[in-house]
């Protein structure tokens, strides 16, 4: 009987929690509006993660402030680690609304955002691995991007950046420049 109560108690504070999970990413989403160059984004960002670090976008804000900020090699690498925690939150938490292909416009309306989220923050990391001069992950990034099969890419041309990768690396090498 008592094992009965406590199983009944976890269901009952998981359903809960994720209830209380829910109003907060709508909250989140309710306040996201603010430019990832403008001075108060970082301090929104961190809020965010302080609300809820299992959700991409405040780990995207945080990622975007920095990749606008960045000026060198140090700058980049510090916008990395943000985006891969968003990537894996939005791939974790939206796989199912990314996958979605489909020719009704209700529906893609509906899981735009998520679209339009995973493309800023793959943009972002593939050109902070650009940037640092790690091509070899910038390409994982593009395959990967390819590999998903979204419906529409947006933000970001993987077929053409991985061209450019592949043509600047057999072209630029360190023996002519």
């Amino acid at each position: 009987m008592r094992k009965l109560f406590i199983v009944l108690f976890a269901i009952i504070g998981t359903i809960a929690s994720a209830q209380n999970r829910e109003a907060i990413r709508q909250q989140i989403d309710s306040e996201r509006n603010v430019s990832f160059m403008d001075e108060k984004a970082l301090e929104k960002a961190r809020q965010f993660i302080r609300r809820d670090s299992t959700y991409h976008v405040g780990h995207m804000l945080e990622g975007g402030f920095l990749f606008f900020r960045a000026n060198d090699e140090l700058g980049f690498r510090k916008a990395i680690r943000p985006l891969e925690k968003a990537l894996r939150c939005i791939e974790r938490d939206y796989d199912k609304e990314l996958r979605t292909r489909t020719n009704n416009y209700a529906t893609y309306a509906g899981n735009y955002r998520y679209h339009f989220d995973y493309g800023l923050i793959t943009y972002f990391l593939e050109r902070c691995y650009q940037n640092v001069e790690q091509q070899d992950k910038a390409m994982e990034v593009l395959q990967h991007i390819r590999d998903r099969d979204l419906q529409m890419e947006i933000n970001t041309d993987s077929y053409n950046t991985m061209a450019w990768i592949f043509h600047r690396n057999r072209m630029y090498t360190s023996d002519r420049f």
